[in-house]
């Protein structure tokens, strides 16, 4: 299958519906965990000069200080900048998003059907 080509207009459509969902955007995952199947973490790099990667710099300010950075942060972040996301991103995003709400009733051997 050939990947869809996915407009710039419609992948930040697809951002801002993430956005406004009364769920958190990684799903059941860590943030760290959510990105990080996305994303190589260690190889983009951190905002704070403890660390050398964003995977340690995103579990400091959203695991053990989850204050000091507010909850959308993902989608203001220069690392992770939507505007500049790849035809495949949305799609990604949303697979793995899809994966994580579903994967609770899989490990309890509920097949999620309705």
């Amino acid at each position: 299958m050939l990947p869809v080509a996915i407009s710039r207009e419609a992948r930040r459509d697809i951002g801002d519906t993430i956005l406004i969902r009364a769920r958190p955007w990684a799903g059941s995952m860590d943030e760290v965990a959510f990105l990080g199947r996305l994303y190589d973490l260690d190889e983009l790099p951190s905002y704070d000069t403890r660390f050398k990667g964003a995977a340690r710099d995103i579990w400091q300010h959203r695991v053990n200080n989850p204050e000091d950075w507010e909850d959308d942060w993902v989608f203001h972040d220069a690392r992770f900048n939507r505007p500049r996301w790849g035809r495949r991103e949305p799609a990604r995003l949303h697979q793995r998003d899809v994966a994580s709400a579903r994967a609770p009733r899989r490990w309890r051997g509920d097949s999620g059907a309705r």
